[in-house]
């Protein structure tokens, strides 16, 4: 299995956070990639609850939520689904 790198986050909440943020998705996602473990969604989640995150593929051809516009991984927040890298 692939290994997430161990890295402290910055005291700032800003661009250097955002950043940060950034970078932990995507050794998420290749962690994921990697240990076969990513299951992408070809639909929307029947039941989605706020602070749900889903890796959603290329929206063309899927029944996806108008929100869905792109590929990667998408968070549910009280306002609706943002994309999170």
């Amino acid at each position: 299995m692939a290994s997430i790198s161990q890295e402290t986050p910055p005291e700032s909440f800003d661009v250097d956070q955002r950043q940060w943020l950034t970078r932990r998705f995507v050794d998420v996602g290749n962690a994921l990639k990697q240990s076969y473990k990513n299951a992408s969604r070809k639909e929307m989640p029947y039941k989605p609850q706020i602070g749900d995150v889903h890796f959603f593929p290329d929206p063309a051809g899927h029944t996806f939520d108008v929100a869905i516009t792109s590929e990667g991984w998408w968070g549910l927040k009280s306002t609706g689904w943002v994309q999170l890298a």
